[in-house]
């Protein structure tokens, strides 16, 4: 553990992004907890640790203290303006988001460029990841990739800055990534009543998965590794050539 850091006791069961490689922290001020293992999340304790074999938690020698509080979303607001970094807002919770590389930025960019191409002169704007978008059934504020609004942009009463009606939503995974794109944050988005199609764009291998909702509500998968995405709801379409092209190689 670095120096410094407060000690931890490491349970199971965290929240899933906790697999992206985010810090939770509970207050202003607190410090941010990184090189936590896969799929655990911090109580705070202290003492020096054992691995406890059969279970698999942490024990540092104390009885655990308890978590940090949940946080209101204006907290949360707070919070994230006072930092140098971006956070997400899970559950109550605040999580501080991992930087990327150098081939997610590329991509993530290359995706909003195509779209803000094909959506010259008509009512739609493409936004990068400084947007921040909240899903109001959940909860769950965070920063998408890629995030298009058409029409008029409606915000969150609590922030003026947190948009609040994508109609598309762009997320671009990594291995550590995937499950909380697939999973998480497909079940929280598709309760955004705008959205009518959310992009995951592997940087791994080339393959795009879209997930759209019909007229009735039904939402629908499909995957492409050739060809062109279809984005009906905003007339555009992503072309795999174009996102996958690295001119620097």
């Amino acid at each position: 553990m670095a120096p410094g850091l407060t000690a931890l006791n490491l349970r199971p069961n965290a929240h899933p992004a906790r697999r992206r490689g985010f810090s939770r922290t509970g207050r202003p001020g607190a410090r941010a907890l990184r090189s936590v293992p896969t799929g655990w999340a911090p109580t705070l304790a202290g003492g020096g640790a054992n691995v406890g074999a059969e279970s698999g938690v942490l024990d540092f020698g104390m009885v655990a203290q308890p978590s940090p509080p949940k946080v209101s979303f204006e907290e949360y607001i707070a919070i994230d303006a006072a930092s140098d970094v971006k956070h997400e807002y899970i559950g109550g919770y605040v999580y501080a988001m991992a930087g990327g590389t150098p081939g997610h930025a590329r991509i993530a960019m290359t995706i909003g460029g195509e779209l803000r191409a094909q959506r010259v002169g008509r009512p739609c704007a493409v936004f990068s990841s400084d947007l921040r978008v909240r899903v109001l059934e959940t909860g769950l504020a965070t920063y998408p990739d890629v995030t298009v609004v058409c029409g008029k942009l409606e915000v969150d009463t609590a922030d003026k800055n947190t948009a609040t009606n994508p109609i598309v939503l762009v997320e671009v995974m990594s291995k550590s990534t995937e499950a909380t794109d697939r999973e998480h944050k497909y079940h929280d988005y598709r309760r955004i009543p705008s959205l009518r199609a959310y992009v995951l764009v592997s940087q791994e291998e080339r393959i795009v998965i879209l997930y759209t909702r019909g007229a009735d509500g039904t939402w629908t998968l499909r995957d492409f590794q050739e060809g062109k995405v279809p984005l009906p709801a905003i007339d555009c379409s992503l072309s795999l050539d174009a996102v996958y092209a690295d001119p620097l190689e």
